[in-house]
């Protein structure tokens, strides 16, 4: 084993790709519960409009742009990245009211919604290769192996380390979000949106392990969101937490808007940094369903009482998970010559020999099955915590549903 951890895990002691789960539904599986939409559940509830943020639980959309993928990076694929499969119309209608968007300006100087993260490693897939020829030698023989080894030493597939930077895919872009809140606005009553942007990176100017956002492109950001939901922003100086809903609504349906990075100034009006909101966000960071909700519902008792707590209910991929996927995925992408016909045969053996390792490939979508198959279990017991937004992938109706019920138990 210490052979292709040698070529294979240099430096990857501190990769963390791609957080995050997701999860897709079979239709003959779909309960009606699962289909039917909530676009107006804050505002049809009497309850909910009388109560605060901090009194009511809403559902969230985890990595919420990511549910089309309109490119990626050289080495990442939607496998790794992809969290959800509906537009922002779609989940609005399905309820959801609060968003994790991650702005990204792509090299093209795009505004886009991504999901990154800098690796900054060298992946070597030669030991893997010698390994599925010695598998193949016992299929076709020595000789031909040999030759087909000889073709393949000419090439950076066998020579060559595999750079990996700032690896992961683009999802919608800011436009596509703001263009549905937008509309959602203009066409509900006494609703409230929260948009929470983070990661900010600018491939254009900073491609770079420390991608970030200069004040230049906060104030791209910040101009960009006024221009097409500014009508809708709560720019009053009022508690977002503790005011009624009904009274932050008062004039028709609001977004809050927040910018959680540690370098945004709160300049400008309408556009909040995170600590306004006092928000608790801290993942379990585990593919291990049972150490998930173990480590949330711990969260939720300690926390949820003095801050406004998010339960995160995702799954991470682990990083042997993450590079199993990687490797998988560039292996199949790759152009060999035919071999002798034997081109695909090599190319399933060395991923056979990728999975004898620790490297099995887990995808978001596995993960996500798992835990939105147990939604069941967030439990609906103020002894247990009451957190205030549950963070999910995939969005199902179910996941509002659990919400609105969960609120039937506090406010009601």
């Amino acid at each position: 084993m210490e052979r292709w951890t040698k070529n294979i895990l240099i430096g990857f002691s501190t990769i963390i790709l791609i957080s995050g789960c997701g999860n897709t539904v079979n239709d003959s599986n779909i309960t009606e519960e699962e289909t039917i939409p909530h676009p107006d559940w804050i505002s049809q509830d009497s309850e909910i409009q009388k109560a605060s943020l901090s009194k009511i639980v809403i559902p969230g959309a985890h990595d919420a742009g990511m549910g089309k993928i309109t490119g990626c990076s050289t080495y990442a694929a939607p496998i790794v990245t992809q969290t959800q499969d509906k537009t922002f119309a779609e989940m609005l209608n399905y309820g959801i009211r609060y968003f994790d968007i991650r702005a990204i300006i792509d090299k093209e100087n795009n505004l886009r919604i991504g999901h990154f993260q800098w690796i900054g490693e060298e992946i070597y897939l030669k030991t893997f290769i010698d390994d599925a020829l010695d598998v193949l030698s016992h299929i076709i023989g020595k000789f031909l192996t040999d030759e087909i080894k000889k073709e393949l030493e000419k090439t950076s597939f066998y020579n060559d380390a595999i750079g990996l930077r700032n690896e992961g895919c683009y999802g919608y872009s800011i436009d596509d979000l703001l263009n549905d809140v937008n509309t959602f606005m203009e066409n509900s009553h006494n609703e409230i949106v929260i948009l929470d942007f983070s990661h900010f990176m600018n491939f254009k100017k900073y491609d770079i392990e420390d991608s970030h956002f200069d004040d230049e492109d906060v104030k791209r950001l910040a101009d960009t969101i006024d221009q097409k939901i500014g009508n809708y922003l709560i720019k009053e100086n009022i508690d977002l937490l503790d005011t009624p809903i009904e009274t932050l609504t008062e004039n028709g349906s609001k977004v809050i808007v927040i910018f959680s990075d540690s370098s945004y100034g709160a300049n400008y009006e309408g556009i909040y940094h995170t600590s306004t909101m006092n928000i608790y966000n801290q993942y379990s960071n585990t593919s291990d369903l049972n150490k998930m909700e173990s480590d949330q519902f711990q969260k939720s008792i300690e926390y949820s009482e003095d801050r406004y707590f998010l339960l995160s209910w995702t799954l991470t991929m682990n990083k042997d998970e993450i590079i199993g996927c990687m490797l998988e995925q560039y292996v199949d992408d790759i152009k060999l010559p035919s071999y002798f016909g034997y081109s695909k045969k090599l190319k399933y053996l060395i991923k056979e020999e990728i999975n004898k390792t620790p490297f099995q490939c887990k995808s978001i979508r596995d993960l996500a099955t798992i835990a939105n198959d147990h939604i069941s279990d967030i439990p609906n017991d103020p002894s247990k915590g009451e957190p205030n937004i549950i963070f999910f992938d995939f969005i199902l109706g179910e996941m509002t549903q659990k919400a609105i019920d969960i609120n039937k138990n506090r406010v009601h």
